[in-house]
């Protein structure tokens, strides 16, 4: 139930102003809306006065929003009011997917939080073999019990054996975004449309893609590319691990 200890005028007023800035509205149309005098409206904004619970429930399915959007602190706002929200926009068909995603991270939460696991988000995967066509970026996440992860940009998968020992299938590789003297490091290379994880030198007029694993042919790229071919050196890999299955704790 909507409680009548609402909170402060301070914040009542901003979320009042940010609203109305949002709907293009003037405090005389707020007034009007309202049912209110317009000096009413300007006790709100100015957070000389508090609204009554009608008015702040008024102004709220006015702007299309919760009552406690206009109540509390923008940055404090629920991320429960924000999950409603979003539910709401949503088909039958992705309401259904959040409902999914939703209850199987409940279900791994509490085992997650008793092992101590670390949630490592993950895009797109990067191919220890003959390249990965990029996909929908979409995200998954994937988890650690270590606790020494260096600092990186972004983590993605890895697929195929081209790295192993090193690296292998599976395994969650953590980039850092950008490169200098590229000299046989592990890099993630984007070429031709496809991703690659690959020990990378730069000869000077050319770029040498090389496997670990012997059973793959090294893959040279002249500099510059040939016309219409996209080549771009991602980022380096500065770190993996191989993933927990929490639910096989």
């Amino acid at each position: 139930m909507f409680k009548t200890n609402l909170g402060n005028k301070e914040t009542m007023a901003k979320n009042i102003k940010r609203y109305m800035d949002k709907h293009s509205l003037d405090r005389y149309q707020l007034s009007a809306i309202a049912g209110v005098a317009y000096t009413t409206v300007s006790d709100w904004v100015n957070a000389k006065t508090y609204p009554r619970i009608d008015k702040i429930e008024l102004m709220a399915n006015y702007f299309g929003i919760s009552k406690a959007d206009l109540v509390e602190e923008e940055e404090t706002q629920t991320n429960e009011n924000l999950l409603i929200k979003n539910y709401r926009q949503l088909d039958e068909f992705n309401r259904t997917k959040l409902v999914k995603y939703s209850t199987e991270l409940v279900d791994t939460s509490s085992i997650v939080e008793e092992a101590r696991l670390t949630p490592v988000a993950t895009t797109e995967s990067a191919a220890a073999g003959t390249g990965y066509t990029y996909g929908d970026n979409e995200i998954t996440y994937y988890y650690t019990d270590r606790t020494d992860l260096p600092s990186y940009d972004f983590a993605t998968v890895i697929k195929g054996d081209s790295m192993e020992p090193t690296l292998s299938n599976g395994d969650i590789a953590l980039v850092k975004q950008g490169y200098d003297n590229v000299n046989g490091d592990i890099y993630v290379i984007d070429y031709d449309g496809k991703s690659y994880i690959k020990k990378l030198f730069n000869d000077g007029d050319r770029f040498r893609l090389i496997s670990i694993n012997r059973n793959y042919k090294n893959i040279i790229i002249d500099v510059p590319p040939e016309d219409e071919i996209y080549f771009n050196i991602i980022g380096k890999v500065v770190g993996s691990f191989t993933p927990i299955d929490p639910n096989n704790i």
